[in-house]
């Protein structure tokens, strides 16, 4: 389905196996998938484990969850989320995050003026 696809493509999930295994290097070994944590130009975190199973992360452990990216995508950051609130967890997993350009290129800000009435969204 990656392959026929002309659009960048995003896959992310709990696969519950580690990212240096024969199924995740079945599933980006041709290249047609690239892990976000691996080509990330800045990393913004520690690699943790992604399975915390609400305890405190640990280094070291298997990072079972991943965030893939089509080749077209540049990865700016990368980060394995292990905040926690209030005391608790949203989950027992460790979210994985990253900031990507699916155009490939570093986007372009046009500066546009605000005017009294609030943002010019002409042209959005």
């Amino acid at each position: 389905m990656v392959a026929a696809s002309m659009l960048p493509t995003i896959v992310t999930g709990d696969f519950n196996t580690d990212a240096n295994t024969a199924p995740f290097d079945r599933i980006t070994g041709q290249g047609l998938l690239l892990d976000t944590w691996k080509t990330a130009e800045e990393r913004l975190t520690e690699e943790w484990g992604t399975f915390l199973n609400y305890r405190l992360p640990r280094r070291n452990l298997k990072r079972i969850d991943w965030l893939l990216v089509t080749p077209s995508a540049t990865v700016l950051k990368a980060a394995i989320n292990v905040t926690h609130f209030e005391g608790d967890w949203p989950s027992d997993h460790a979210a994985i995050q990253a900031v990507v350009n699916l155009a490939g290129t570093a986007p372009r800000l046009e500066r546009r003026p605000v005017s009294r009435e609030g943002p010019n969204l002409a042209g959005l």
